[in-house]
């Protein structure tokens, strides 16, 4: 087995993970989503297989963490990094695209049927370490 390292820059929502947290308010005591599609979930889907994004163009969630812990962003904006890419942050673009992805984000939210604790959007560094 080899490590498999890389990172995510993208634009949107952490929305975490069974594991550690789910970063939404939809969840019981126990820290179990709540909304419907979420219900009865197959041990091997992860979110990106179950939420419901039918309708929201430009807009896909992504997966983080590591195997044993994967967590999910909801990202309107992303980019993929090597283990030995640097990635210059200046190529990020510029804000007079962000009231449209803002706008993508939210029909997303309302169609999944979440609220994220994170209060807005915002460019977020995550790193994927798997195993292969």
């Amino acid at each position: 087995m080899s490590d498999l390292n890389s990172a995510i820059i993208a634009y949107g929502y952490d929305l975490g993970g069974a594991v550690t947290r789910w970063k939404v308010h939809e969840v019981d005591a126990s820290g179990v989503l709540t909304v419907p599609w979420a219900q009865d979930p197959d041990p091997d889907d992860y979110l990106e297989d179950r939420m419901p994004l039918d309708g929201t163009a430009g807009v896909s969630v992504l997966r983080y963490g590591d195997d044993e812990d994967p967590q999910s962003i909801l990202a309107a904006k992303w980019v993929r990094i090597g283990s030995a890419e640097v990635f210059d942050l200046a190529l990020l673009p510029k804000p007079h695209h962000y009231a449209v992805w803002d706008r993508r984000l939210d029909q997303a939210l309302k169609l999944a049927g979440l609220t994220p604790l994170q209060r807005h959007p915002a460019w977020l560094a995550c790193s994927i370490n798997r195993s292969s």
